[in-house]
């Protein structure tokens, strides 16, 4: 995932960013086929938002980017939904719109 840092203060807030704030929605159908992926985002019957940035990384509270990883394979042919909050002095900004990513189909 990539993304631009806020530059307009009417975004701001009039406080700078100081962390990116990236999440995915991680549902119980990824890892079990046996369950069916739902299109709403109602925590915790159809998944959760799981943060994947740490703002405890301070070198990379800026970053621009961010590989997401699992300990397990994503699953294939499914569409995974990612947002973006940023985060200044004030707090916590409104989360933005989910960007949806789907994953190769199981190669023949």
């Amino acid at each position: 995932m990539d993304w631009t840092i806020f530059t307009d203060s009417t975004y701001l807030g009039r406080d700078p960013v100081i962390y990116y704030k990236l999440e995915w929605f991680e549902r119980p159908c990824y890892s079990n086929s046996g369950i069916a992926c739902t299109t709403t985002y109602v925590e915790p019957t159809d998944g959760t938002w799981i943060e994947i940035t740490n703002y405890d990384d301070a070198p990379n509270r800026l970053g621009t980017s961010k590989i997401h990883s699992t300990t397990t394979f994503f699953p294939a042919n499914k569409e995974f939904e990612y947002r973006m909050r940023a985060k200044n002095g004030i707090g916590i900004g409104a989360a933005s719109a989910i960007t949806l990513v789907l994953t190769n189909d199981v190669p023949e």
